[in-house]
């Protein structure tokens, strides 16, 4: 985006490099003898800084959606699908526990590593059974559609379930696990044999995951 400094104007919205967080926003101050500097958020200390010639740098339209978090559940909806925008928007999404965000139809999952009340519970999988949260992206949603097509269609599914050590992966896993075994049996309120022996199986499959 280098090459586009020259048209930027003062009040324009950018993301530029930052040394703590990736990218950070900012939008220009004043442009001087051809220099361009920008003024950060409040976040970083509203500092300013120039935007050296060559530098890497981004725009930003600070899209606001009927979320928590101000962001959209799927990132195709973001004006811009750039490298900083994904990240500014997950990371907005993440602040208020909003975990899960649809890529189209990849769904992303940012660890938490902590507990979310309700996340999980089996209120959460009723609704998905149930569909009253079609649209809400969730580990839950993946497996639902899988099944659904699975069971109407008679067509095999699968789910890939992939990300760097300590994302994430084996928790997924369980859970949409979980959500399969449920859709299976004849009730909430008691277990099939199908749950148990698949709930029961995570440890050897974490064995093979760990497995060097």
């Amino acid at each position: 985006m280098a090459e586009l400094l020259s048209s930027v104007a003062v009040g324009t919205h950018l993301f530029v490099r930052s040394d703590t967080a990736v990218w950070q926003e900012a939008v220009v101050d004043h442009i001087e003898d051809g220099k361009v500097f920008v003024r950060l958020s409040e976040a970083a200390g509203s500092s300013i800084i120039e935007i050296k010639p060559g530098e890497k740098y981004y725009p930003h339209t600070d899209d606001r959606f009927n979320s928590p978090s101000g962001y959209p559940d799927d990132l195709c909806d973001l004006t811009y699908l750039h490298e900083a925008s994904v990240l500014h928007a997950l990371d907005c999404r993440f602040a208020v526990d909003e975990i899960y965000t649809f890529t189209g139809k990849i769904l992303i999952a940012v660890n938490p590593f902590k507990l979310i009340n309700g996340l999980y519970d089996d209120s959460t999988i009723v609704r998905y059974l149930e569909r009253q949260d079609d649209d809400a992206p969730h580990v839950f949603g993946v497996a639902r559609d899988c099944y659904e097509k699975m069971t109407k269609n008679d067509q095999s599914q699968t789910i890939l379930i992939s990300g760097e050590s300590g994302a994430g992966k084996t928790e997924s896993t369980k859970f949409a696990m979980k959500y399969l075994a449920i859709a299976g049996a004849e009730s909430m309120d008691k277990k099939s044999p199908a749950e148990v022996k698949v709930l029961e199986s995570n440890p050897l499959l974490e064995a093979f995951g760990n497995a060097k």
